[in-house]
């Protein structure tokens, strides 16, 4: 991301989330197999909704659309 990384957005996120008319889903998708980050997404269990590694399947794809 140009200006935020992923982890600054969802920080930004969750000061906005309660001005919003509804939750925005989040999932991550991260070339990132560190269990660090997967469990940093973990703890933000509120905001993101799923972390997914890369490559990012088709079915991973119809997974979070479907």
């Amino acid at each position: 991301m140009p200006i935020l990384d992923g982890w600054q957005f969802i920080e930004e996120y969750k000061n906005i989330k309660t001005q919003l008319e509804k939750e925005i889903p989040i999932y991550l998708v991260s070339s990132s197999v560190d269990i660090t980050d997967m469990n940093k997404a973990k703890s933000y269990h509120e905001e993101v909704k799923n972390y997914y590694c890369k490559p990012f399947t088709q079915e991973d794809f119809h997974k979070i659309f479907s």
